[in-house]
């Protein structure tokens, strides 16, 4: 029986210039996260960084300011195996920002206390946040 394809995607930890974190309340589940999402075929995984944060909170990002880690967050789901890169983005104009009213419903900045706090229900951005927040 032959594997399933590892899905690749993102997930991107904002921080403002005061350095609390961006999170967002997911439509889906209800539950408070980061900026993520997969790659769509053949884009690039920093068009998909840029992609993704603009879809769920409005956010332009310079590409040029993107911070890539060497943190990749694996798990396998009801669409098979995948993998998330993980990279980190300093807002400095954060006016624009909201949620979609969809996928993302509500959002909030907070400090890497209260964000870990939030995310508590989903170990492995706890994780990422405790490493690079």
């Amino acid at each position: 029986m032959q594997q399933a394809p590892v899905r690749k995607g993102i997930v991107l930890i904002v921080k403002n210039k005061e350095g609390k974190l961006l999170l967002f309340i997911h439509g889906r589940d209800g539950l408070w996260s980061l900026i993520s999402g997969g790659c769509e075929p053949g884009e690039d995984i920093l068009d998909t960084v840029t992609r993704e944060a603009k879809e769920e909170a409005n956010l332009d990002i310079d590409k040029d300011k993107i911070i890539q880690t060497d943190e990749v967050i694996k798990f396998v789901s009801s669409k098979g195996p995948g993998e998330q890169k993980v990279f980190l983005y300093i807002a400095e104009n954060t006016d624009s920002i909201r949620p979609d009213g969809e996928e993302t419903v509500d959002m909030g900045w907070f400090t890497k206390e209260q964000g870990l706090e939030k995310l508590s229900q989903k170990p492995p951005l706890v994780e990422i946040v405790n490493k690079l927040a």
